[in-house]
């Protein structure tokens, strides 16, 4: 089976337990003999697309497009910072 795996964080993007768990999720489903491609955002120097540990990592780029927000969002969810940044262009794309 293919399997798309979509997550917010995955090594070497690790936030708080849920990059540990999407690293040990991916790795049980490769021992079962699924096809697993992971889907993740690319907030550093990584490569947007790689072969990890049997895993294909797709990383895009994450882009700052907060300049937008003043005619698209309003103030308080302006107030989010980052991860509205990181929402809503993922959203928009």
């Amino acid at each position: 089976m293919r399997i798309a795996f979509l997550t917010w964080a995955y090594p070497p993007n690790v936030v708080v337990g849920l990059g540990v768990y999407s690293q040990y999720a991916v790795r049980e489903l490769v021992k079962l003999g699924q096809d697993v491609t992971v889907f993740t955002p690319n907030h550093g120097p990584q490569p947007e697309d790689a072969i990890e540990n049997c895993v294909r990592v797709i990383r895009p780029r994450v882009y700052d497009i907060s300049g937008s927000f003043p005619g698209v969002v309003n103030a308080q969810l302006q107030q989010w910072d980052v991860s509205f940044n990181d929402l809503y262009l993922s959203n928009l794309l």
